[in-house]
């Protein structure tokens, strides 16, 4: 199982040490590993921690909640089955689905002026 994470801007700091603190003694040094990564479409560093089983993983990240995963969920480049097309750069946060119903209902309003229903 492997975690991403995203490397903050100063660096890990001090919190490394406690990361590293927290493996050894949470875990054991042979039931994990932490390695350099990338990140999808994401210029900054990460790196990934792999652990054997995903309960140590969960463990792991409620343990370390500041730390951002290296997803790449946010990133432009990032496709789904809700993203197809990949996640249109200005987009800060999920879109309402009502005010987007209402959007769509109003602009077929404008396009068929002349109708009504």
């Amino acid at each position: 199982m492997r975690v991403k994470l995203l490397v903050p801007e100063g660096g890990f700091e001090r919190q490394f040490d406690d990361l590293y603190c927290w493996l050894d003694q949470e875990v054991g040094r042979g039931e994990y590993a932490l390695h350099a990564a990338s990140a999808l479409g994401i210029s900054r560093d990460a790196v990934a921690v792999y652990f054997r089983a995903p309960e140590t993983a969960h463990r792991f990240v409620a343990r370390f909640p500041d730390l951002l995963l290296a997803d790449g969920t946010d990133s432009v480049v990032y496709t789904s089955p809700y993203l197809p097309f990949g996640r249109p750069q200005d987009e800060k946060s999920p879109m309402c689905n009502l005010y987007s119903m209402t959007r769509s209902q109003e602009a077929m309003r404008r396009l068929f002026a002349g109708l009504d229903d």
